[in-house]
């Protein structure tokens, strides 16, 4: 049977239009939202016309300024061009004139010395300027009139052969006589033993080095194992030579004045193995050589001075600073008051470091030690000196001539005062404020003559850093400890022509103030090395600043 399905009704007209009609409205929204893009990319069109219209003005304004600022560049660079010219002719002009007063400087010293005028702020008669090793050498004196002869004085008994007492005495030898030994008078072969005639004399062995093996025992610890090496004592661990050579190199070398080079052809080593030894050791002791420096600015009484001293070549300073318990020595390559202002910790790093401010330092007047606020005194020595060339710059001036025969007198009696222990303190004080008053009387009175003012302007100006020995009688008035002190590297200086790096300079620093100190306590500088570096063998965190001497009061 066949299925029969109704078609489906055609819509109504109007639903038709319905239709229609909303597919129209669908079509209008789409328009209008057509329309708003369009609306909306025609005014950011519009938008990206103006931004490029005002980016071409700016270029434009940019390319006018440009072109402006090359003018301008170009015009500064002509003037450049002529500014160079003129500095080049001034240049010239300014060596031309340099020459000329160079040759009318030297024609007006040569007239003042024919008329003899002198300023009122030179120093005085040539005597002061320049450190001496800069000054001409002075004349041999005449034969017969050496201010040091050398030896006793005449009429000196002398104080003999020191014998040792016995148990003093290294070793008693036997001599016997030879065999066959006869009589020098008859040549008789019959000699009689009588007994024994002593002879004490000094004996000198050899310094040798010997090449050591030693065999470690190793040890085993029953209880867990551990093995263990018993080690030498005298040698540092991964070191070659013993703690002995390098004690014995430090004080050769860094405190009796022998070369680096003398010692390593003596006993045979490398001189970069010796430089090498002493760099390391100086590493281990510059804690105890900051320390030192520390200490040494709380001490109530100093002595300083500096000599030349020369690096790879260059000139530098050495700069000392001692009393009866400390040799501090700095190698700084100037001479200016910041060198001292830095050994102080004043205005450095380190300023939170006091000083005793009570301090009394004995120096020879150099400026660079008056910006420390502590006492100062000024040696008498070299007072007398600048005394002596100011006669000797101008032998005729009697009044010059009166002058130095009163107070060259005087300067010499008060250091003489100084350097007598005997004197009871009460004479000592009494005589001291005799010779005071006597030296202000004279440094006081008027003068005319020009080298003597300019003398007297110097002790005028500030009198009390003249008389602090009269005060304080621990207090010199003359400066000859620092001046023995630093002799020797004097000597050092002119035998090895200084050092050849920062780190040879750094070495000498330290090993030269440590070992200086423990020879000023009295200790023994070998002794002292060798029971450091001992201590550092065992413990390389040790405290070994313990080994050195304590201070003699």
């Amino acid at each position: 049977m066949a299925l029969w399905f109704p078609s489906k009704p055609s819509p109504p007209r109007d639903s038709s239009l319905i239709l229609l009609q909303e597919e129209l409205d669908t079509v209008r929204r789409e328009l209008l939202e057509a329309r708003g893009v369009i609306g909306a990319r025609d005014r950011y069109v519009e938008q990206c016309r103006r931004e490029k219209s005002d980016s071409e003005a700016a270029a434009y304004e940019l390319r006018q300024s440009n072109r402006r600022l090359e003018a301008d560049n170009e015009s500064l660079r002509r003037e450049l061009e002529e500014c160079r010219g003129l500095l080049e002719k001034f240049r010239l002009a300014n060596d031309e004139n340099r020459e000329m007063v160079k040759k009318l400087s030297a024609e007006n010293k040569r007239l003042e010395k024919i008329l003899r005028i002198r300023s009122g702020d030179e120093a005085p008669f040539g005597a002061a300027g320049g450190p001496s090793t800069q000054r001409p050498f002075k004349k041999n004196p005449e034969e017969g009139k050496e201010l040091k002869q050398g030896g006793a004085r005449p009429g000196h008994v002398g104080h003999g052969r020191k014998i040792k007492d016995p148990e003093h005495v290294d070793r008693v030898e036997d001599i016997e006589p030879p065999a066959g030994m006869r009589c020098p008078s008859c040549s008789c072969g019959d000699l009689v033993i009588k007994g024994y005639e002593t002879k004490q004399y000094v004996r000198h062995i050899s310094a040798r080095v010997e090449t050591v093996v030693s065999r470690m025992r190793r040890l085993s610890c029953a209880g867990c194992g551990q093995t263990v090496l018993a080690k030498p004592d005298d040698v540092l661990p991964h070191a070659k030579h013993s703690n002995s050579f390098y004690a014995d190199m430090a004080c050769e070398c860094y405190l009796w004045r022998m070369t680096i080079g003398s010692y390593c052809v003596r006993y045979g080593i490398q001189r970069g193995t010796a430089l090498n030894m002493m760099e390391s050791l100086a590493k281990r002791l510059e804690p105890v050589y900051t320390r030192l420096g520390e200490e040494l600015i709380m001490e109530e009484l100093l002595h300083a001075d500096e000599t030349v001293w020369y690096n790879n070549g260059h000139r530098g300073y050495a700069w000392g600073f001692f009393n009866e318990n400390y040799r501090y020595f700095v190698f700084p390559d100037s001479r200016a008051g910041s060198v001292v202002r830095g050994v102080f910790h004043i205005g450095g790093p380190e300023a939170a470091v006091l000083f005793n401010m009570c301090m009394t330092l004995v120096h020879d007047r150099y400026a660079a030690y008056s910006s420390i606020p502590v006492r100062h005194q000024h040696c008498y020595e070299h007072m007398k000196r600048n005394l002596i060339k100011m006669l000797e710059f101008d032998p005729d001036s009697e009044e010059a001539q009166r002058f130095v025969a009163a107070l060259k007198p005087l300067l010499t009696e008060a250091m003489r005062l100084c350097a007598n222990k005997e004197m009871s303190d009460e004479e000592y004080y009494s005589t001291a404020n005799k010779i005071k008053g006597q030296i202000l009387e004279i440094v006081n009175a008027p003068a005319s003559d020009a080298g003597v003012q300019g003398y007297q302007e110097i002790w005028r100006a500030h009198p009390e850093n003249f008389f602090q020995w009269v005060e304080n009688r621990k207090v010199r008035c003359e400066n000859n400890f620092a001046e023995r002190e630093i002799r020797p590297l004097v000597i050092v200086r002119k035998i090895s022509f200084g050092t050849q790096g920062e780190k040879g300079l750094k070495t000498r620093q330290v090993l030269a103030s440590v070992l200086g100190t423990v020879k000023a306590r009295g200790g023994d500088p070998y002794q002292f090395i060798c029971d450091v570096l001992q201590a550092l063998s065992r413990d390389k965190n040790a405290d070994i600043y313990k080994f050195l001497p304590p201070k003699l009061c």
